[in-house]
C-alpha cells in the first residue's frame, strides 16, 4: 500500500490515474515490458509536449487563452507484472570476464561488446534510466509512476520522491 502522505502529496490540482493490468478474477497480467515502456513513454512525451506549448504560449494571449481550455496531462501509477524480461540501464558495463560486482545475470556472455536481445530465452532491453541490470517477472507487482515532479506544490525533487515512496507507515 502506499504511503497516505504520498497520495496526499501529489494529489493536489490534478488526479492520479491508477493503470492496471488485471483480469476479471483481478489477477494481475503478465505484461510484455516492451508495451509498458512503450505507455510511459507516451504518458511522459504528452507532459513535455503540453510543457513546451504552454510555454509558448506566454507570450501570446490569445494563445494563452485558448491553452487554459485544456487540463494539463494527468498523473499515472502504473501497476503490472511483467512476463520474464531483462532491463539494461545506462550505469550498465559488461566486463571482458563478466565478472562485474553484484552482476551474475550474464554470465556467460564472454566478451560481447553489444548486449543480446535474448539471454537465457529471456528478452532483455537496453533503457533510458540510470541502474544496471533489473530482472523483471511473475510475482512481483511493478508500480511505475508518470508524475510531473515541476507542478505548483510539488518539491521538484526525484530522490525526496524516491524516498517519500520507500518509507512504510
Amino acid at each position: 500500500m502506499f504511503p497516505s502522505r504520498i497520495l496526499k502529496q501529489f494529489n493536489g490540482s490534478s488526479k492520479i490515474k491508477v493503470l492496471s493490468y488485471l483480469n476479471s478474477n483481478h489477477a494481475t497480467l503478465l505484461t510484455p515490458f516492451e508495451v509498458t515502456w512503450n505507455v510511459m513513454k507516451n504518458l511522459s512525451n504528452e507532459k513535455a509536449r503540453f510543457k513546451r506549448e504552454m510555454k509558448l504560449a506566454e507570450g501570446n494571449k490569445e494563445l494563452a487563452e485558448e491553452m487554459a481550455k485544456f487540463p494539463p496531462p494527468e498523473d499515472h501509477i502504473i501497476l503490472v507484472q511483467h512476463a520474464p524480461t531483462y532491463t539494461v540501464g545506462r550505469n550498465f558495463r559488461m566486463t571482458s570476464d563478466n565478472k562485474k560486482e553484484g552482476n551474475n545475470n550474464f554470465k556467460g556472455l564472454g566478451e560481447a561488446e553489444e548486449l543480446p536481445k535474448f539471454h537465457g530465452g529471456i528478452p532483455i532491453f537496453k533503457i533510458e534510466r540510470g541502474g544496471d541490470v533489473t530482472y523483471h517477472g511473475p510475482g512481483q507487482l511493478t508500480a511505475y509512476f508518470v508524475f510531473d515532479l515541476e507542478k505548483e506544490g510539488r518539491k521538484k525533487d526525484l530522490r525526496r520522491f524516491v524516498e517519500d515512496l520507500e518509507v512504510s507507515e
